[in-house]
């Protein structure tokens, strides 16, 4: 739980399947002053944008593995589930991890 601590970025889909996931983001991005693959400060940010990664997240877990996405955000799930579940969502997205460009 908590807030969402993402200081990567990622990659879009090659299918463009998130682009509207995608597009929040960047403009949200563009609000607070960043470029859409720049890094969130790790002083001066206060999760301005943790709504859109979150989205953006969401949108890639159930293109990659939905059904272990499905389990993910399924919160009547056990936590044990849902854990099991988010390693396998891992898993599939780790080879679009890219870092963010300076």
């Amino acid at each position: 739980g908590g807030r969402l601590s993402a200081r990567s970025c990622r990659q879009m889909a090659p299918d463009d399947t998130c682009a509207e996931a995608v597009k929040a983001l960047y403009a949200c991005k563009g609000k607070i002053g960043l470029l859409p693959k720049q890094c969130y400060p790790l002083v001066s940010y206060r999760g301005e944008c943790d709504g859109a990664e979150h989205e953006l997240k969401r949108c890639l877990a159930f293109a990659a593995y939905p059904e272990a996405a499905s389990v993910l955000y399924d919160t009547s799930r056990s936590r044990e589930a849902r854990r099991l579940a988010n390693q396998k969502i891992q898993r599939k997205m780790k080879r679009n991890h890219s870092s963010c460009h300076l």
